[in-house]
């Protein structure tokens, strides 16, 4: 378990422990890779809602318990608590 925050400030250094807690050998360098973007970026300003549809109460449910123990706002405020 990681905070998206802290893989932010040390991605390869973050990667490279979670490998060693699921106890796998590294097969390739990623240092070159951490920066590239994947898929295109998501549209800024919109709610929750409108980016996870009906799926946000289900999220929020299954996530909730340990989110809130990194620290972060629940977006259902307190209905999902």
């Amino acid at each position: 378990l990681i905070r998206y925050e802290d893989f932010e400030q040390d991605k390869v250094g973050s990667i490279k422990q979670l490998a060693r807690d699921l106890k796998l050998e590294p097969v390739a360098p990623i240092e070159d890779l951490v920066d590239v973007q994947f898929q295109p970026p998501g549209k800024r300003g919109r709610s929750y809602t409108e980016i996870f549809g009906r799926n946000l109460e289900m999220i929020c449910r299954t996530c909730w318990p340990l989110a809130s123990e990194f620290g972060y706002e629940n977006p259902m405020g307190a209905a999902a608590e």
